[in-house]
């Protein structure tokens, strides 16, 4: 997102881009992996370990096979980072294009938090971990 200035009114406002800009979405996706990485090791941790000990073959084939495995993992967070970033940048232009929509957007944004928030202590949240510390 960016931010500019109007001659009518003076005032700063965020708008998206028009297009989704490759430089844009390529730093959006850096930033998105580097915190799932921050965030999903420590879960993540047991289920790769668990792949590290069921791959069979030498040494080598092992670090080959787990680094293949981390990088498909990491893949599909990067992956699912894009469409993170499209899916902001089309609300973004939508919000945008309306008054009305542009007053709501900071009380969606923290609605979206809130759930997200909510969601930390939830008896799900506590399902999928259990589930991913022991996938078997």
């Amino acid at each position: 997102m960016s931010g500019h200035e109007t001659p009518m009114d003076g005032q700063m406002s965020m708008s998206a881009p028009a297009l989704p800009e490759p430089l844009a979405a390529l730093v959006f996706v850096g930033a998105w992996l580097v915190m799932m990485v921050a965030m999903m090791l420590p879960s993540a941790a047991p289920m790769i370990l668990l792949y590290r000990a069921t791959v069979a073959g030498t040494t080598a084939h092992r670090v080959v096979a787990v680094a293949v495995f981390v990088g498909g993992y990491l893949l599909v967070w990067a992956v699912f980072g894009l469409l993170v970033y499209l899916v902001q940048v089309g609300v973004g232009a939508v919000a945008s294009s309306s008054p009305a929509l542009t007053d709501a957007w900071p009380f969606a944004v923290a609605a979206v938090l809130a759930i997200a928030g909510i969601y930390q202590f939830s008896p799900l949240k506590s399902i999928c971990l259990r589930q991913c510390r022991s996938p078997l």
